[in-house]
């Protein structure tokens, strides 16, 4: 059991840091993993079996300083009705905790930590749950490198199941789950499958089993515009009084829509139509092959492309039951 010996370290750098604190300062810094982590391992326990509701991933987001946000990321999408009518769907990553992050060698010391109050799962019993699991519930964790820096394997030192992270570009990961939807599949069902595939190629997932082979060359500019269209999609969401023009924002915290210069809220009725009109005749490029040419769609031509070809491939794999929609999404249509 390491946890002794570390509660000794924590003394020492204790000492350390009343010493020398500005080169205890530097060490830290030096050794903080900065960017996003997702996870992509086995959890402590089965959440189907312990009332836990919803399929998540849990993300870690530690900036430079050694600040940490842990979200657990859902596969809801907030929006004002989902909000109204279940508490967990106004957010699509809440907070588990935030705390401050020490490295000492292979092992990361939580100070500071703070637990979040979001509801995270549909079941009253599922949001505390989700927390006790999440990284930031316990103090500290020994940590393994893998995959040149870009994979952590992380040990509490208790016997528990090891806790496995990737990283992953934010824009990558919001880009990846708009994908993920467009089929209206289960996320418990294919989501950790359709991400390995996603990521094939990408060192810091390749335990997940991904193959190459199942990712299309269209794939990238397809994930850009299903991204597009839920950032469309989430502005429809916006309510615009008739009377003065004010924007309404409802309280959705939605951290995983992609942002694109070519979208902004709308002020006022005429933009909000504007942007519905902008939205029907992308779905008439992509379904119908057809469009009104005035409309400016906001969307580059590789991604519009990508996302006829990618419906082509879903239509398809509806009807013969096999293709590369199906290896992508890891699908088993049946023939029709």
């Amino acid at each position: 059991m390491w946890w002794g010996f570390l509660m000794i370290r924590r003394l020492i750098l204790g000492l350390a840091l009343l010493l020398s604190a500005p080169a205890f300062a530097q060490s830290a810094d030096a050794g903080i993993p900065a960017g996003w982590w997702i996870s992509i391992g086995d959890l402590p326990v089965e959440t189907s079996k312990s009332g836990i509701v919803r399929t998540f991933e849990e993300v870690l987001i530690i900036d430079e300083t050694g600040m940490v946000e842990d979200r657990i990321m859902t596969f809801g999408q907030p929006s004002p009705s989902n909000c109204a009518s279940d508490p967990s769907l106004c957010h699509d990553m809440p907070l588990a905790w935030k705390g401050k992050l020490s490295v000492d060698d292979d092992v990361w010391i939580f100070s500071e930590r703070v637990e979040g109050t979001e509801p995270i799962d549909r079941m009253e019993a599922g949001s505390p749950l989700l927390r006790a699991l999440a990284i930031l519930a316990r103090n500290g964790w020994r940590v393994t490198s893998e995959a040149d820096g870009q994979r952590l394997v992380l040990d509490a030192g208790d016997g528990s199941p090891e806790r496995v992270f990737a990283k992953i570009d934010p824009q990558t990961l919001k880009r990846i789950r708009a994908a993920f939807f467009v089929p209206q599949i289960s996320a418990a069902d294919h989501w950790r499958c359709f991400l390995a595939n996603a990521m094939a190629g990408n060192a810091a997932f390749d335990t997940l089993g991904g193959d190459p082979a199942h990712r299309p060359e269209w794939f990238d500019d397809f994930a850009r515009g299903a991204s597009y269209l839920q950032a469309l999609r989430a502005i429809f969401d916006t309510a615009v009084s008739d009377t003065d023009g004010a924007t309404q924002t409802p309280p959705l915290d939605r951290r995983l829509v992609a942002e694109f210069d070519t979208l902004g809220t709308p002020t006022n009725a005429e933009d909000r139509d504007a942007l519905v009109k902008r939205y029907q005749q992308l779905l008439m490029r992509i379904y119908a092959n057809e469009s009104d040419g005035a409309v400016d769609l906001g969307l580059d031509e590789a991604a519009v492309d990508a996302l006829k070809t990618a419906n082509a491939a879903m239509v398809d794999a509806s009807q013969s039951g096999s293709g590369l929609f199906n290896d992508l999404y890891c699908l088993n249509f049946r023939a029709r």
